[in-house]
């Protein structure tokens, strides 16, 4: 059975560096590439976006929370499997 369960092999720390850089530089260059001399909107977007991070964290916790749990319950079936 655990020859279903794949392992994800580590990232190497250099892959992992390119991978922030890049979650924050492509967002950068297109916010200074999008830029122009327009009135900024009435919508408060630092609180937009606050709420996002706030509901994006909320979700990977519940998230997290439920992968483990389903991991235990596999690891418990399997245990249970082999008596």
């Amino acid at each position: 059975m655990s020859n279903k369960i794949k392992k994800k092999e580590p990232v190497c720390a250099v892959c992992r560096q390119i991978r922030y850089f890049l979650m924050v530089g492509i967002p950068l260059v297109i916010l200074i590439g999008t830029q122009n001399d327009l009135e900024p909107p009435a919508v408060p977007l630092h609180e937009v976006v606050a709420n996002f991070i706030v509901v994006a964290l909320v979700i990977v916790v519940f998230w997290k929370i439920w992968e483990a749990r389903q991991e235990k319950k596999a690891s418990t079936k399997e245990s249970k499997d082999e008596k």
